[in-house]
């Protein structure tokens, strides 16, 4: 029995080498523009730093939302997947540090809301790190087109129309109603001869006034 124990010890002895020396890196993500129009772009950074023991192959994944663009822009990966979005390096020394750019652009029929980005990095043994730091885009004002199973509602503006209501005035004509001339004669008092009346008399009386004259001189 005790044989058999002190094997499976020396066995564990063996493994604990293998386990600590566990291959693994670490990456950041950092966005320069978080809010943006649909239709918009912007450029995404990753930082990689390998914190492997010995010199080895290592990939980036990068995961955008469905339907948007992913743009290699620039780094040193010796291949790059456009399928997948994957970036390769055949040998990656321990402590080395890696940067990738690549622009992601939004379509132009996005909707607004927050969307993720995801990535990861992996190895011959597989997945040894996920992609950290900021991983979100806000998407602010919609786009031209539409989404399926998306409702846009049109809303026509009714244009508003004040009336105003004049009532019309009824136009009053006053006739003056005519007054009759009175010519108040004052009572006991005849009316004055007229002007032609003064002088028939006048030359009536110059002519009998003549003719006594001539008949007392005869």
């Amino acid at each position: 029995m005790r044989k058999y124990i002190s094997i499976v010890f020396v066995g564990m002895l063996f493994l604990i080498p293998t386990v600590l020396a566990e291959p693994s890196a670490s990456a950041s993500r950092s966005i320069e523009h978080k809010n943006l129009n649909a239709g918009g772009s912007t450029h995404v950074t990753v930082t990689i730093t390998s914190n492997l023991g010995q010199s080895l192959s290592l990939s980036l994944m990068e995961t955008p939302p469905s339907g948007w663009t992913l743009v290699r822009v620039s780094d040193d990966a010796k291949e790059f997947k456009n399928g997948t979005n994957e970036w390769l390096w055949l040998k990656i020394d321990a402590g080395m540090t890696k940067t990738v750019v690549y622009r992601l652009d939004i379509p132009s029929n996005a909707n607004p809301g927050t969307y993720s980005i995801s990535g990861s990095i992996t190895n011959a043994s597989g997945i040894i790190g996920s992609v950290m730091g900021e991983s979100t885009v806000n998407v602010i004002t919609p786009g031209g087109g539409s989404t399926s199973g998306s409702t846009t509602s049109t809303v026509t503006p009714t244009a508003t129309v004040k009336t105003s209501t004049v009532t019309p005035t009824a136009a009053v004509t006053s006739t003056p109603t005519p007054t009759a001339s009175v010519t108040n004669t004052p009572v006991g008092t005849t009316a004055a001869p007229g002007f032609t009346t003064l002088i028939t008399i006048a030359a009536v009386i110059g002519m009998i006034m003549l003719l006594l004259h001539r008949r007392r001189y005869k």
